[in-house]
């Protein structure tokens, strides 16, 4: 819907909004054929497979991106609203929804408790790559993990966030 009254691709709208602003230049929805080296992927069997390119699926799951990038995703989530960017990342981290027994659910984020810390997160994996990233603004602390393989990287990342939060 966005793309149709904008007249824009998802793509293109991400650039614009998000990507330009916070200046990541690696974060896209369609993959240059160039760099399709730079984006291997890897089913649970270590077999290459072709990455996921579905435009209906696209803000689900079509973006593609570097760590240096999500570090400066990241490190927008840890700044105090000032923008319209700024203000409606700070609204994706609202609660929304309440999901048994413990998580809760924002507009973008998974939302959890640990030690008194509330913890946002996301993750997102394909039939040949997996992603995790959790933030604590509290501590202003994350882990980013983007694997190239189909093994789901979740518990790594939250082992990594829990010994981090608790060594601070």
């Amino acid at each position: 819907m966005i793309c149709s009254i904008y007249k824009k691709s998802y793509d293109q709208l991400v650039k614009d909004i998000i990507c330009k602003p916070l200046e990541m230049s690696n974060t896209f929805q369609v993959l240059d054929p160039k760099r399709k080296d730079t984006f291997k992927v890897y089913n649970k069997d270590g077999q290459e497979v072709i990455p996921w390119s579905f435009d209906a699926f696209g803000p689900a799951c079509g973006l593609k991106s570097t760590l240096e990038d999500l570090l400066k995703f990241a490190n927008a989530q840890f700044k105090m609203p000032q923008t319209p960017l700024e203000n409606a990342m700070a609204n994706t981290r609202l609660f929304t929804f309440f999901l048994p027994p413990d998580t809760d659910l924002g507009l973008a984020w998974h939302m959890n408790l640990i030690d008194d810390l509330t913890v946002y997160w996301h993750n997102g994996g394909t039939a040949g790559s997996s992603s995790y990233l959790a933030l604590s603004p509290d501590k202003k602390s994350g882990v980013i993990i983007l694997s190239n393989s189909a093994i789901s990287a979740d518990d790594k990342g939250k082992a990594i966030l829990d010994y981090i939060l608790r060594k601070k």
